[in-house]
């Protein structure tokens, strides 16, 4: 979907607002007292994208000047992204504000006061994301307000333009379908098919279920199957969906004032800008509280800025019999093991893989816990029942086989672990990360070194800029005999990564093969400064060993 780059910027310039500018205002004639302390606490927590504590600081900083503009503004702001009712309260204050018109709108919709919604998102000012967003909500409050021709009207001339006709076209489409006119249905659906591309989860949902109610139940399933195509992770919801495929998503103007700001969420420049994303997930779901597509891609969201155990109570309670419950559940999971809450999330993941027998994510993601914690034989076990499950392995099957050779080579099985790697380069045979674990694991053994630099060499032309690769082409050339090369590519990989310790490692015994041995020693002791594994610290201690050529341990490391 394109769209004018005006809509980022214009977007940003709302959500964020300059600190000066705060603290201009705050030192007007006659204001109050201001708190600098609870303000600049406030400030720090948006910078580390954490409006949830800044809220309760922008709050504090707003009790004591309640009548500073800028400050109304940040505290607004902070907690419609935190979800706070007292975002609803501080938006009254901000007759000028896009973000606040729309939650007031939202608030009028959601207690039926579809008039009053009209006539806020029909005031809504058509630049920034209000080129996008006007529009869809002003179509769907005019269904809520019982009038679905006049909604068509407004969607049908963009639906047929050039700025995301594919949006329009689907949100008429929903419009039309829930006014039962199943010909104008038709028509914006085949639109909106032939513009979006790959399409969203709710987008898939859509074009699905009219697919399946207009009898062909082929196209429907294909439709639902292209969400695993570009996200794995969907294959465990699939027959949920598949079986659910004949409802309509969307049944309400309040369902769909939701979807169109989830629409904008998950919008291109919107990835770019986590906060306006959080900010249209936050409306969609004032308006509609239930709708869990919204929580989930919010908790997403959260997760990806570092915040789990917020990323876990956005969720709430999800119904079992949701078509993406087990989706979730995943999701769930994996935040609580972050939370460092072991023992549930693996409780959850048996649950979830009993209940979906035919499904290998849940025992493949029990398998990644496994191999995080270094429990590799157990890890073992989670990958076999997670590969038995695999009717056929596909493509991008490739990273189970991989994890799996990992916990076979770090539990002693070199040649199951080999096989593996192979295995997974079958399935997918340019897999950087695969290609270098192997040709790694080859030139540290002194095996095959040529077929070793070759994968080596592949993995270094799909990522350039990565350090622990280029590290394992030195480790080879080194294998090799080219010293000269082996110090070029590993001092490139410690300049990527100068604070690992196995490259600093490595970077010193080249150095010590090339007759430098101060410069290695030094590389040694950066190593044990830079907190290495058990491993590599033993490692490193034998090389520094005062007898080093002749410690046996070191020239294992050595040789």
């Amino acid at each position: 979907m394109h769209k004018p780059r005006v809509v980022l910027a214009s977007a940003l310039a709302i959500l964020l607002t300059a600190a000066p500018l705060a603290a201009r205002a705050a030192s007007r004639p006659g204001a109050s007292t201001p708190d600098f302390g609870a303000f600049l606490a406030g400030q720090f927590a948006m910078s580390q994208s954490d409006p949830a504590a800044a809220a309760p600081a922008y709050l504090r900083a707003l009790a004591a000047d309640p009548n500073n503009p800028a400050m109304v503004r940040e505290g607004f702001l902070t907690c419609l992204l935190a979800g706070r009712p007292e975002a609803l309260r501080l938006a009254r204050q901000l007759p000028d504000n896009a973000l606040a018109q729309l939650l007031l709108a939202g608030q009028a919709a959601h207690t039926g006061h579809w008039d009053q919604a009209v006539q806020r998102f029909g005031a809504l000012s058509g630049q920034g994301f209000g080129v996008l967003l006007r529009p869809l909500l002003l179509a769907w409050a005019e269904l809520g307000d019982h009038h679905p021709q006049r909604a068509l009207a407004t969607l049908r001339p963009l639906a047929t333009g050039q700025n995301a006709p594919g949006l329009y076209a689907l949100h008429a489409a929903m419009i039309a379908d829930i006014a039962g006119d199943k010909a104008a249905a038709g028509q914006f659906y085949r639109i909106a098919q032939a513009h979006l591309g790959t399409p969203s989860m709710t987008v898939a949902q859509a074009l699905a279920s009219w697919q399946a109610r207009q009898g062909d139940k082929v196209a429907a399933l294909a439709t639902l199957a292209t969400l695993a195509r570009t996200e794995p992770a969907f294959s465990i919801a699939l027959p949920a969906m598949a079986r659910d495929v004949n409802a309509r998503p969307t049944n309400s103007a309040i369902e769909g004032l939701a979807q169109s700001y989830v629409a904008l969420s998950v919008a291109p420049d919107e990835q770019e800008s986590p906060l306006l994303a959080l900010a249209m997930l936050r409306l969609a779901l004032d308006v509609d509280p239930g709708f869990l597509a919204a929580r989930f891609q919010a908790s997403l969201l959260l997760a990806d800025q570092g915040h789990p155990a917020q990323a876990l109570a956005i969720l709430g309670k999800v119904d079992p019999k949701d078509p993406l419950a087990a989706l979730i559940g995943l999701h769930v999971a994996a935040l609580k093991a972050v939370l460092g809450r072991n023992a549930e999330a693996m409780a959850d993941l048996r649950g979830l893989a009993a209940a979906h027998p035919d499904s290998p994510l849940p025992e493949q993601q029990l398998g990644d816990m496994l191999l995080d914690q270094h429990h590799d034989k157990q890890a073992i076990a989670a990958y076999d029942a997670a590969i038995a499950r695999l009717v056929p392995p596909a493509p991008q099957s490739w990273e189970l086989y991989y994890s799996r050779g990992i916990a076979k080579d770090r539990a002693g099985d070199w040649p199951g672990a080999e096989a593996d790697f192979r295995h997974a380069l079958h399935l997918s045979p340019d897999q950087p990360a695969v290609l270098n674990y192997l040709g790694y694991s080859l030139a540290d053994r002194n095996q095959d070194l040529p077929q070793a630099a070759k994968m080596i060499e592949r993995a270094v032309a799909a990522r350039p800029q990565e350090g622990a690769i280029i590290d394992s082409l030195g480790w080879v050339r080194l294998r090799q005999g080219d010293i000269a090369g082996a110090v070029r590519a590993l001092e490139h990989a410690v300049q990527l990564d100068p604070a690992d310790p196995e490259i600093n490692m490595h970077l010193g015994v080249a150095y010590w093969h090339d007759g430098r041995k101060l410069e290695a020693i030094y590389q040694w002791h950066r190593a044990l400064n830079f907190d290495p594994s058990p491993r590599v610290a033993k490692e490193v201690q034998a090389l520094l060993h005062k007898d080093t050529l002749a410690s046996p341990a070191a020239m294992q490391v050595m040789r």
